[in-house]
């Protein structure tokens, strides 16, 4: 369709109204928190696991799938259990190889195995925010002026870790009695090898006035980000379409995704430890809830399973999945299912 310049400008931005919040090293940032009729700010939570699956295959951030179907189950978080599972074994066979190896040796060799190559992390929070980003310097102190003299913005989505959220946020946060109206803060992101290592040192402050950080803004800034957030669809489902972040894949996608994985370790255990696995599974499999038992699997400090009853009948993609890939005593490892 033939456009103008300005028409194919606006057409872009119905596209992607909102983009991810991107930083630089050494830079500062003044953000505000936008809220609701309700004072409660545009927040939306997930909870994901991150994914590194090899040089080249680095997913990012992936949300848990339990939470997504019936019978709890995450393809994630099976791939993360069998990694330990691995690790496991391979320390079981060192310790028996190495039988005058102190607890500091065994330590060290796990720490191998398991250093920058654990392919799923652990399940955590990931927060992301509806946030005005206004338009300054550099160090976050001279604001920039458009020709009617206002301060340019931009709304898009901050996306914080579990880490920034509790570790940071939400202590600066109580400076104001956890109310968030509009309030802006500076995020300064330090010089650093790497933008990790910034991120991992972000510092975020309030105006010099804490007290009255909700207050400082001017309020025609304030009706101009309200009139923009009014333009668009904040509901989850549209926000999750926007943001992968926030999406949970399709499961047939998610298991098609860690099957190479999967497949090596299984190929890497020997019979015992397939059938000792296919074991552990089938005797939880009839008692308890399929993602309890994920759960129990994490090494993590989760609830207990509970007990409930599960229909004998029902496509158990765990069963599917992971039993149906270990072979009994008798079977060969060319017939495991590596999908």
């Amino acid at each position: 369709m033939r456009m103008s310049l300005s028409k194919a400008a606006a057409f872009e931005k119905t596209l992607r109204p909102m983009m991810s919040f991107r930083y630089d090293k050494g830079k500062s940032y003044r953000i505000v928190f936008p809220v609701d009729e309700q004072k409660e700010p545009y927040l939306y939570v997930r909870k994901v696991h991150n994914v590194r699956l090899g040089t080249g295959n680095i997913m990012g951030k992936r949300v848990c799938l339990a939470d997504f179907n019936e019978e709890g189950y995450c393809p994630f978080c099976e791939l993360r259990r069998m990694f330990y599972t691995h690790v496991d074994a391979e320390v079981a066979e060192y310790v028996k190889n190495n039988p005058d190896a102190t607890e500091e040796d065994i330590a060290k060799y796990k720490k191998s195995l398991t250093d920058n190559k654990v392919p799923v992390g652990r399940v955590e929070g990931l927060y992301g925010f509806i946030v005005a980003v206004l338009e300054y310097d550099e160090r976050g102190m001279k604001p920039k002026t458009d020709s009617e003299g206002k301060i340019p913005f931009t709304l898009q989505m901050l996306f914080m870790s579990n880490a920034q959220f509790n570790k940071k946020f939400l202590i600066k946060v109580e400076q104001i009695d956890n109310e968030l109206d509009f309030t802006e803060m500076i995020f300064t992101y330090p010089e650093a090898d790497s933008k990790m290592e910034s991120a991992r040192n972000l510092d975020m402050s309030f105006l010099p006035n804490p007290d009255k950080a909700s207050k400082v803004i001017d309020p025609t800034l304030i009706e101009r980000i309200k009139e923009e957030i009014d333009k668009l669809d904040t509901s989850e489902e549209n926000i999750q379409k926007m943001f992968y972040q926030l999406r949970p894949m399709n499961m047939d996608e998610a298991i098609k995704a860690i099957a190479a994985k999967r497949a090596a370790y299984l190929e890497s255990m020997s019979d015992e430890e397939k059938a000792a696995y296919a074991s552990k599974l089938k005797d939880n499999m009839d008692a308890v809830n399929v993602g309890d038992l994920i759960n129990t699997f994490l090494n993590e400090d989760e609830p207990q399973p509970q007990v409930t009853e599960v229909k004998k009948d029902s496509p158990n993609k765990m069963a599917n999945a992971i039993l149906a890939g270990l072979a009994d005593e008798d079977e060969d490892d060319d017939d495991f299912d590596e999908d």
